[in-house]
């Protein structure tokens, strides 16, 4: 985004509108016959002591304003995480179902919570078919996300509720549900 205004949300909604109408003018039947299954995961919650590095302090007078912004975004980030631990394990759901569904030759899977554009990618490779991958489906268990976020110390990997690697074993089990729908046996 650009800004944060009535301008940018038309812009974007603009956007959106037109890739839209392009996608129905290419639009193709998907074939028939459905089919579902599901995938149990559950995810460890983690704790501060996990994460290794310091905690961003922002406001340094020789960072640059985009390096401020990153050091502001990363502190209110651990700043999620100290109060998810605060609550304890429980506070955010950590065993939940992975539905995947198969419309025709079209794969649908469910995540609830926001999957990173890499583990999206990770799911559709081990399927053969088309897949649309959901986010923000049947709750919501916050960030997941890869561990090359972990290592960059992203805002996302800051305020996680999970334990590195939480976010590539919902792509596996992701994968795993939509190769039970796709498969040539389903």
């Amino acid at each position: 985004r650009f800004a944060q205004d009535q301008g940018e949300v038309e812009r974007v909604g603009q956007g959106l509108a037109l890739a839209a109408l392009q996608a129905l003018e290419i639009a193709q039947p998907i074939g028939s016959g459905i089919g579902f299954a599901t995938e149990l995961v559950t995810l460890t919650p983690r704790s501060l002591a996990e994460h290794s590095a310091p905690i961003p302090v922002p406001g340094c007078e020789s960072d640059s304003v985009a390096e401020q912004r990153k050091a502001e975004t990363r502190a209110q980030g651990a700043l999620l995480l100290e109060q998810l631990v605060r609550n304890g394990p429980d506070a955010i759901q950590h065993t939940f179902e992975l539905p995947a569904w198969r419309l025709g030759d079209l794969g649908v899977v469910a995540i609830p919570g926001e999957l990173f554009a890499s583990l999206g990618a990770a799911i559709v490779e081990r399927v053969d078919t088309p897949v649309l991958v959901l986010g923000y489906a049947n709750g919501y268990v916050g960030y997941l996300v890869d561990t090359a976020a972990y290592a960059a110390g992203t805002y996302e990997a800051w305020a996680s509720p999970f334990v590195p690697g939480a976010g590539e074993m919902v792509a596996t089990h992701a994968g795993n549900a939509l190769r039970q729908v796709t498969s040539p046996c389903s």
